[in-house]
């Protein structure tokens, strides 16, 4: 709409008016409109006006808890691994504040991505493992299937490959019960990749093909790379012409 088309300039006007609402409102939007056309400086740029503009007070931490994990996730696609973790670890004090669980864990669950990045593997695990404990039993939702995923990519690549497939299997169930199309097809990796550590290549290419399948159906780019990677090297191994 027209809105759309003049985003960054309704944001600029907001941004230096006393309506800061409203600039806070279309910042925070022109920024999600950047980080979703992979302009991740810009996206970055527009968070940071966001916090300057929120006040000190209290009453704004949930917004300012929202810019925060926007940022980092920004920082993070744009490859700044310790600048998104600071800012994770910003949003985590104030979720920890509001003892909410799924938040605490969808945070640790992205602290552990980055630290295993940056090759601090033993934090990673931590940070995971601090993920499900935050959960405790409430374990039937999206969060939790994430860290399951994950906690199934990172024991495979520690070499754990029972634990990776066990991880795994789990991510997959609870990722089809919740119809979670990211968890599945990243799932369907793991198992694949984790079978052929056992030698059970074919077997494990079907796996990642599924979860090919399942990553194109739902436009998952980066989750179909992995999977056309896995099944480059496995293909090589069955049939080498293929």
């Amino acid at each position: 709409d027209r809105h759309e088309e003049i985003l960054d300039e309704l944001a600029e006007h907001f941004a230096r008016s006393s309506e800061r609402e409203k600039g806070v409102q279309y910042l925070s939007r022109a920024g999600e409109r950047a980080a979703s056309l992979f302009a991740y400086d810009e996206a970055q740029a527009y968070y940071r006006r966001v916090l300057e503009l929120l006040e000190p007070d209290r009453a704004f931490d949930d917004q300012r808890l929202l810019i925060l994990d926007k940022l980092g996730d920004a920082a993070y696609a744009h490859g700044a691994l310790n600048e998104a973790l600071q800012h994770w670890e910003a949003a985590l004090a104030l979720v920890l504040d509001r003892s909410d669980r799924r938040r605490a864990a969808d945070l640790h669950r992205k602290m552990g991505g980055a630290r295993w990045a940056t090759g601090e593997k033993d934090q990673a695990l931590a940070h995971l493992e601090s993920g499900l404990a935050a959960l405790g039993d409430d374990l039937e939702n999206l969060e939790a299937a994430r860290l399951y995923q994950e906690c199934g990519r990172v024991h495979f690549r520690r070499g754990n490959h029972d634990r990776a497939m066990q991880w795994a299997e789990q991510a997959l169930a609870l990722g089809q019960r919740l119809d979670a199309s990211d968890v599945v097809a990243q799932a369907y990796n793991t198992v694949g990749v984790a079978l052929a550590r056992a030698d059970k290549i074919e077997q494990g290419a079907g796996y990642v093909l599924r979860g090919l399948e399942q990553a194109l159906a739902s436009q998952l780019g980066s989750i179909a790379c992995r999977a056309y990677t896995n099944l480059a090297v496995m293909y090589a191994s069955l049939d080498p012409a293929r």
